[in-house]
């Protein structure tokens, strides 16, 4: 697996995660039992920095599918990964760790807000907030 999505990829990589809403692959709990923490760790990359902004956003339907669908294992998959230290980010402390974990775990139905949390974490990460470019993602998000 590569270490970041590339716009391109993005939509493909959706699509291939939308698979987890659904139950027409048959070994799809398979799949997530033995390739899930990586999938999780791909994501959390990406919001962390290690892809293009623009593919931030498809991130937060990847943890929903995940949310909805796989809610233990994803409970399970983010905790070392939030105790790893500077993971995603050396810009992001345990605290707001904890509470992007938490408020992703929360959100299971409010697409719009886990995408909020989503890019409000990834431009902590980035370094971002209080830029000209954290006020215009925000203000799209409205």
């Amino acid at each position: 697996m590569t270490s970041s999505i590339s716009e391109n990829d993005a939509p493909e990589t959706l699509n291939m995660f939308g698979h987890l809403y659904t139950s027409r692959v048959p070994n799809m709990l398979n799949v997530v039992n033995t390739q899930g923490e990586i999938l999780v760790m791909q994501v959390l990359k990406v919001i962390g920095g290690d892809s293009p902004r623009s593919v931030v956003e498809f991130m937060s339907d990847i943890l929903m599918a995940f949310n909805k669908k796989y809610f233990d294992n994803l409970c399970r998959w983010l905790g070392p990964f939030i105790q790893q230290e500077g993971f995603p980010s050396f810009r992001v402390t345990q605290r707001q760790k904890e509470e992007f974990a938490r408020l992703i775990l929360k959100e299971r139905t409010n697409k719009r807000r886990l995408k909020e949390t989503v890019t409000e974490f990834s431009l902590l990460c980035r370094g971002l907030i209080g830029t000209e470019y954290a006020a215009q993602s925000y203000q799209s998000l409205s």
